[in-house]
């Protein structure tokens, strides 16, 4: 038995060389649509790359190209959420009144890809002294006296 030939399918060499056509062209179809993949409007990705890790480049919606077996995306959500904060307050004529204020939290694109990888584990680092001073300042600006 050799190895070199392909063996011929029974019938007219047309038919052998419409499979052999098909069977290209299956993989190649194959490998092109598990090279796509899309991120939708509101969302961003970071790429994993299973031989060097998490990417630096973040991706903003849209199609985009990866190495399939290789890479896989990661998306996240960035859009804006409301967030409701509820408290009790006593008055000057000692009554208690239920205060809400309604906050629109959105998160910032460049931390995505810092979030991640603390949530994978691959680096954790503390948020900076200037991220923790301006949400102390942004909470007391919205406390009702």
């Amino acid at each position: 038995m050799s190895f070199n030939k392909v063996p011929n399918v029974p019938g007219s060499p047309a038919l052998s060389a419409l499979l052999k056509v098909s069977v290209i062209g299956g993989l190649g179809l194959y490998a092109i649509t598990n090279s796509l993949y899309n991120v939708e409007g509101g969302h961003r990705a970071v790429m994993f790359n299973r031989l060097t890790g998490i990417k630096e480049k973040v991706y903003p919606e849209g199609t985009h190209f990866m190495l399939p077996w290789f890479e896989r995306p990661i998306i996240y959500d960035v859009r804006a959420r409301p967030y409701l904060v509820e408290s009790t307050t006593g008055s000057h004529d000692l009554q208690m009144k239920d205060t809400r204020v309604k906050l629109g939290d959105k998160p910032d694109d460049a931390t995505g890809r810092t979030t991640i990888m603390n949530v994978a584990g691959a680096r954790c680092r503390p948020t900076s002294p200037e991220r923790k001073v301006s949400r102390q300042s942004q909470k007391a600006s919205h406390i009702v006296l």
